[in-house]
């Protein structure tokens, strides 16, 4: 495969991860969107309510969006509050039905709703007590049974009652169904906002990604891109910049950042007329780099991977440190193999291969490794 091949493919990978990211987003706020709707206008589930309030509030990814969306939420509960809803109206033996596990104590009084027993009972805090009213209309306006007077599940529906809104008086009954409707546009509307700027957000990192290949921008501004755009989406990024950071080395967009000897361990051409100052960088030679801007860069990107034998005796992908450049212009120390944790080889290490360790290109008497 040839350069330009393994770039584009590159750049299609980011394309796709973005589509897909886009396209759960929006499936999940859609389906969040209408979990709402139906806890909060069929099922009176307050359970239901927070957990997708809470998770649809997660993907927006904006803080005042976020607040926003909390309002619309509160404003919600608030109203299936009036309209009756209420939590703990099943009884005993409804939960058994479900397959729910429940304290045994309600068995006693196995078709009378939790909450009107955990009030009879003193059992629990107060927002799980509910009166025999209470739970009444509560069951009636989700098509339970009803209850007696006494609490008792009569186990029939009571037919009068045909939506949620049953108990509320006709001006009041208008009023809660446009705030209700106007609560459902609003989050409409937040979803729109949320996704028109995390679209325009990961848009702007595809020309970011383009430019951090050709070795316009360091790895540790690839890392703060990235994390700016996770604060907002949670998209899978970080594997994508490690990627295309060794594909940035390996076809040479960073050379001008090297020095000869890191070039001859990644393999990479350079014109000799720069072999006679081996620890300068490539940049600094030819008079397009600074010291300071060479240093900025090298220690943004920390190391780079070369597949190489030279430490170890056969074939293997190394990380190697780029240290900085000192004033004289040559790096301060000659360039290290790094272990997995990124860390410098220590003793241990250049023990274990010193047999290997042979004839490092353009190595000086203060290397570790170097070979008089």
């Amino acid at each position: 495969m040839d350069s330009k091949s393994k770039k584009e493919i590159l750049i299609q990978e980011v394309d796709y991860r973005i589509s897909d990211y886009l396209e759960e987003f929006m499936n999940s706020c859609s389906d969040y969107i209408t979990r709402i709707k139906k806890a909060v206008t069929v099922d009176g589930n307050f359970s239901e309510l927070t957990v997708s309030g809470n998770n649809f509030s997660k993907k927006i990814g904006y803080e005042t969006l976020e607040q926003r969306a909390k309002i619309i939420f509160k404003t919600l509960d608030d109203l299936a509050f009036e309209k009756g809803f209420r939590e703990n109206i099943k009884t005993y033996n409804e939960h058994k039905q479900q397959g729910s596990t429940i304290w045994d104590k309600y068995s006693e009084q196995p078709d009378v709703p939790i909450g009107i027993l955990d009030k009879l009972w003193s059992n629990g805090k107060g927002q799980t007590h509910l009166s025999v009213d209470e739970a009444r209309i509560a069951r009636e306006i989700v098509g339970k049974p009803t209850i007696d007077e006494k609490g008792f599940s009569t186990g029939n529906i009571n037919p009068e009652v045909r939506d949620t809104y049953h108990f509320l008086s006709p001006e009041r009954r208008e009023q809660v169904i446009l705030t209700e409707k106007g609560c459902f546009s609003e989050l409409g509307w937040i979803f729109v906002e949320s996704f028109s700027g995390k679209n325009d957000l990961l848009e702007s990192f595809k020309g970011f990604y383009c430019d951090f290949i050709e070795g316009k921008y360091n790895f540790k501004e690839a890392e703060e891109k990235v994390k700016e755009i996770n604060d907002i989406a949670d998209i899978s990024l970080s594997s994508l910049i490690i990627e295309a950071k060794k594909f940035s080395y390996d076809e040479g967009y960073r050379n001008i950042y090297l020095t000869p000897q890191e070039l001859t361990f990644l393999g990479n051409n350079y014109d000799e007329k720069y072999e006679s100052r081996p620890h300068t960088p490539i940049g600094i030679q030819a008079g397009i780099l600074d010291v300071e801007q060479a240093n900025v860069f090298r220690s943004g990107d920390r190391s780079f991977i070369a597949i190489t034998d030279l430490f170890t005796g056969f074939k293997r992908p190394l990380f190697f440190s780029l240290e900085q450049v000192g004033e004289d212009e040559t790096t301060i120390k000659g360039v290290l193999p790094l272990d997995e944790g990124y860390i410098p080889w220590g003793e241990k290490h250049f023990e274990a291969f010193k047999g290997s360790i042979k004839n490092i290109p353009f190595s000086r008497e203060q290397d570790r490794y170097h070979v008089s």
